[in-house]
């Protein structure tokens, strides 16, 4: 019995190629906008088994005949501005096929989240019927939009997961942060226009361009080629965190000579955001050139930045938004000569530069290979004091609830109302400053050195931790059979972080003592434990020195993934994994007191060896119903700045 079972299915597959062989079929349908209905013109598209470019007419309509080489044709279409989309075509024995109208979703239209392909729009013949296309990621997906932008500012943890489990490329490049596993979105802020092409997955799914997380993955593609032709000027009036924004962006395309160019820049800024006392200005510019090498050769430089200070706001119990009567009260600002002035900036730059190559080896297989280099600044400025009270004006011990007495705390509640207890009072910490008159003895390490003068009782710090860092990634894809896709890759990181504190603003002192106030209230008459850098006891620091801590991070990664993908009629699956090699140390550029023995130099090496296999299946219950399973079991190890 299964000897004939054997033959049977050997005599239909052979009898499935022989009736292709020689066999001449038409396709033709037409494509219009999805919005519109208008037709579209000079829409591409590409069919595997077909030799010459194809473009739609004048009205859209397109039409074709060709010896197919399979049974299953995918037929995808491309036009500058739209979304890319793909239908797979099931070829029996007749001879013409009519796709009807298919329609393309602008990329601007972002109420299409998931493109799906209905057999109901097609004109087949009824033998098509169970043929069921899989589900298509678009380039924008709504709720993950609003989730990222809108939700940001609440926490909000998309299916429950924190950021650094989902990966974010660009241009397959990995863009999490090695340090704490984050993606910094400010690197690019404000190029908008020209990170519109990106594929998005949520959850445990197929990726074409990584492995990613158990979160999901995001692309972003930001080649010259894949930006819309045009030649856009854009003025916005805003009530949000800036006022107005200013964009122009200027792209060519894929031109006849084999070059495309894109380049973008603009300006975000204001005085004043909806939240009293913030600012916001920030520039942003970014350029791409491709050169197409032959027929299968794509060569690829885009370098992006955007450097950006903005004032922050603080957060607050629910006794002074009460009191203020104001749920955006904000205590990091106070006047300074009549002037609104926050004490904590936020201050980024880091430039990017990426190097793209895409090698299209066969109709079948493709290689993709790109390195990048970050480096640049972050920062966040702060008030730090010694020997002086708490400035903050939302101090736990300056409210009206921490006052045992009635009376006392109704003055206090009537003084935050009028404003002049809840903001900062710049003019105390600077006289506070003018009057601090000091001397150290034995200062900077070298005994009888003296220094007189105005020492720091208020300065504001800068808290930085500035970054380098190198990525290779290549990915190969190859398409097996009709039904099956093998993806694999491998790549490697390298990130040095480094990490201090520097004083940005003296506030009218002359000199700044650093030493650790809590060790010197700690631990009385002892000079050994309260110094922040023991080879320099006693060390006087000025405006623009490093103070307090300084150690840089080192952080190696490489990784190779392999996946696998099945496609037929009812049911999808995949499966694929990735072994990883994670090092990383830490290394102290000062000998800290409170830890004299362990604080300088290189740390103890730090290894992991982990895995992550994941997996899915998707059953096609009809045109436009889908039940799908997946999973992954993973290891992951611990980011730098959770270990140190």
């Amino acid at each position: 019995m299964k000897l004939k079972q054997i033959l049977l299915s050997f005599c239909l597959v052979l009898s499935s190629a022989t009736f292709l062989m020689g066999q001449t079929i038409q396709i033709k349908g037409s494509v219009q906008d999805a919005e519109s209905e208008s037709a579209i013109p000079d829409v591409q598209i590409f069919i595997l088994d077909l030799a010459e470019d194809l473009l739609t007419d004048e009205n859209g309509q397109f039409e074709v005949s060709l010896e197919p080489k399979s049974k299953n044709l995918l037929i995808t279409f491309i036009k500058e501005g739209f979304v890319v989309s793909s239908q797979q075509l099931l070829i029996t024995d007749d001879k013409v096929y009519d796709l009807g109208t298919i329609y393309l979703v602008s990329e601007l239209d972002e109420r299409a989240p998931v493109a799906i392909v209905s057999n109901d729009d097609l004109n087949l013949d009824e033998d098509f019927s169970d043929n069921i296309s899989g589900l298509i990621s678009a380039s924008n997906d709504v709720f993950n939009n609003i989730a990222a932008f809108t939700f940001s500012s609440a926490r909000f943890r998309l299916r429950g997961l924190d950021s650094e489990n989902t990966t974010v490329y660009m241009n397959g490049v990995p863009m999490n942060e090695l340090e704490n596993g984050r993606v910094y979105w400010s690197v690019w802020s404000g190029l908008n226009d020209v990170m519109r092409n990106r594929e998005i997955n949520t959850g445990i799914k197929s990726l074409d361009y990584g492995i990613g997380g158990i979160g999901g993955g995001s692309n972003i593609d930001t080649r010259a080629s894949s930006q819309r032709k045009q030649l856009k000027a854009v003025y916005s009036l805003s009530n949000r965190s800036y006022r107005n924004r200013f964009m122009l962006t200027w792209s060519t395309g894929m031109m006849d000579n084999g070059w495309a160019f894109s380049l973008s820049g603009g300006r975000r800024w204001s005085d004043e955001g909806f939240v009293e006392g913030t600012f916001y200005d920030s520039y942003s510019y970014f350029a791409s050139i491709d050169r197409k090498i032959g027929k299968r050769h794509l060569l690829n430089l885009t370098t992006l930045g955007a450097p950006t200070r903005r004032g922050r706001q603080a957060a607050a119990i629910q006794e002074l938004y009460d009191i203020m009567d104001d749920n955006y009260y904000n205590s990091y600002w106070g006047y300074q000569n009549g002037k609104k002035r926050n004490s904590r900036e936020s201050r980024q730059f880091q430039p990017l530069s990426i190097l793209r190559h895409d090698w299209n080896i066969s109709e079948k297989s493709r290689l993709t290979t790109a390195v990048s280099y970050q480096f640049g600044r972050n920062g966040t400025t702060a008030l730090d004091w010694y020997g002086a009270k708490d400035p903050r004006p939302n101090y736990y011990r300056y409210l009206p609830s921490y006052i045992e007495d009635p009376a006392t705390a109704d003055l206090v509640e009537e003084a935050y109302n009028s404003g002049g207890a809840a903001q900062l009072d710049w003019d105390y910490m600077y006289n506070v400053n003018y009057l601090s008159q000091d001397t150290v003895f034995d200062a900077n390490g070298t005994p009888g050195e003296i220094v007189s003068g105005r020492r720091s009782k208020y300065i504001v710090e800068e808290r930085r931790f500035d970054s380098k860092e190198f990525n290779f990634n290549t990915n190969f894809r190859t398409f097996l059979t009709d039904n099956i896709t093998v993806r694999a890759g491998l790549s490697y990181q390298h990130y040095k972080g480094d990490n201090f504190k520097v004083i940005d603003d003296m506030l009218g002192s002359e000199f700044y003592l650093d030493v650790d106030r809590f060790s010197e209230r700690d631990f009385p008459g002892d000079n050994d434990i309260i110094q922040n850098n023991l080879d320099t006891p006693n060390r006087t620091v000025g405006e623009g020195d490093r103070f307090g801590y300084d150690y840089n991070s080192t952080i190696q990664r490489s990784a190779v993934w392999a996946q696998a993908d099945f496609n037929f009629r009812k049911w999808d699956f995949f499966l694929s994994g990735e072994v990883s090699q994670t090092s990383f140390w830490r290394t102290g550029d000062y000998r800290n007191g409170r830890y004299p023995d362990s604080s300088f130099g290189d740390a103890e090496k730090q290894d992991f060896t982990n895995y992550m296999v994941k997996g899915g299946i998707t059953y096609k219950m009809s045109n436009r119903q889908y039940l799908y399973a997946s999973g992954a079991v993973l290891t992951r190890a611990p980011f730098f700045r959770n270990a140190y």
